[in-house]
């Protein structure tokens, strides 16, 4: 019975003495997960920012930009776009804020998207009043969505992809704004307006 007693109390004894080690080692490895975890979501973010779509300006023998495209050609040029302002929401902390993060993460989203050619207040001079706009979105469209052209409020063309074309516009002033719909028409994202001055001879 003595040595049953002694027994119960030494395990005791030890339990009491290992317990504050084993937590230790269980924080030492929470730690050691949350660099890993932060590394991983940087990496994703970089390989999300190298999806965008790059565009090319066509130049004719003079150096003149004669139109856009989204492939490298033999007369085309890069065009360099600023990095755009992108923002981090905070992490959720409660059931509700989880589902609804769940929501926005299953949902189509881009962080940027502007229109990069022709820039603002610029002049444009063409009798047939056509010319194209280039558009940088990012991360890259999406199977299924669309980029739509909108001149003063009102859609203008098809939607198309990153390039689009602009044609029979009246000389003056007018404002320009693309936005990206899904399939369904739903508009998922809209840039900011871009203003130019187009130009067209009077013919007597």
């Amino acid at each position: 019975m003595i040595n049953r007693t002694l027994i119960l109390l030494l395990a005791s004894v030890t339990f009491l003495i290992t317990s504050p080690y084993l937590a230790v080692e269980e924080g030492k490895a929470e730690d050691k997960e949350k660099p890993a975890q932060t590394a991983e979501k940087n990496k994703d973010k970089k390989a999300a920012e190298k999806k965008s779509t790059k565009i090319y300006a066509i130049k004719d023998r003079y150096g003149n930009i004669v139109g856009y495209t989204d492939t490298p050609k033999k007369d085309s040029e890069e065009i360099k776009i600023k990095k755009g302002t992108e923002y981090s929401p905070p992490e959720p902390n409660t059931v509700w804020q989880n589902a609804k993060a769940k929501e926005v993460e299953e949902a189509p989203s881009y962080t940027h998207l502007a229109i990069v050619s022709p820039t603002n207040d610029a002049t444009i001079r063409n009798n047939a009043g056509a010319f194209q706009v280039a558009v940088d979105v990012r991360p890259k469209l999406k199977p299924g969505h669309r980029v739509q052209l909108l001149i003063d409020g009102s859609p203008h063309g098809s939607p198309g992809s990153v390039i689009l074309s602009a044609s029979n516009v009246d000389r003056g002033t007018h404002s320009l704004v693309v936005q990206v719909m899904a399939a369904d028409g739903q508009i998922i994202k809209r840039s900011g307006a871009v203003a130019i001055h187009l130009h067209r001879a009077t013919i007597n």
